[in-house]
């Protein structure tokens, strides 16, 4: 990726330029985001599969054929598959991926039983109330305004939750930032400081349909 003014740039930051630009165009277009997405996971698979390629730590320059896989599974030999699973855990997305990442969550688990912290009991959610949050109006008013919506702007400000749901599925980047750092808030004070509890996990989502985010908490 070459830019003018910029000289060399990564996919990552052309990428974070793009989903926020001025007018909002790319974070409108909701295959934009996918294929960006896929893009950015493309560049950095052949950028971490050519050393996993190269290095005879891992596959080397002589991998084996589909065929040669097949008969090293049939004599119960799985070295080269556990490779290929221990790079894909890097992929965000893929089965691997989440598979480690349900791991992490099992290990998280026994540690704190193990150091007598008791297992997660209790469950929150922590919605995004997006049409309430007088500080998230003022930054969809300015988003809109910048791409000259004033029409949409002014609505904006005035209170409409329509023109303020519209807003916000149109900058979405924007508004899911400000969620994760009401959220990370939200824990300092709240959970951390209020209640005391040192120890929790979260897992963010994103509603299917409607596409709000929010947090799954267990402490």
């Amino acid at each position: 990726m070459y830019d003018i003014e910029r000289g060399k740039v990564s996919i990552q930051d052309w990428g974070k330029h793009l989903v926020r630009y001025y007018d909002g165009q790319f974070l409108e277009d909701s295959l934009f985001g996918l294929f960006l997405y896929n893009t950015i996971q493309r560049h950095a698979s052949n950028r971490e599969g050519n050393f996993f390629l190269t290095s005879d730590r891992f596959i080397g320059r002589n991998p084996p054929t589909v065929q040669e896989l097949q008969r090293q599974l049939e004599l119960k030999n799985t070295r080269y598959i556990n490779m290929l699973r221990y790079f894909a855990r890097n992929i965000k997305g893929s089965d691997n991926y989440w598979r480690a990442r349900t791991d992490d969550l099992e290990q998280w688990i026994n540690h704190h039983v193990g150091k007598r912290h008791g297992p997660p009991t209790f469950f929150i959610t922590y919605s995004c109330a997006k049409n309430w949050w007088p500080d998230l109006r003022r930054l969809l008013y300015q988003l809109e305004l910048i791409g000259g919506n004033h029409i949409k702007a002014q609505a904006i400000k005035h209170g409409c939750r329509k023109a303020m749901s519209n807003a916000a599925r149109k900058f979405p980047l924007y508004v899911n930032e400000f969620f994760m750092k009401h959220a990370n808030l939200f824990m300092k004070t709240v959970i951390k400081k209020a209640l005391q509890i040192e120890h929790y996990w979260g897992r963010v989502e994103f509603a299917l349909g409607r596409g709000a985010i929010h947090l799954h908490l267990w402490l």
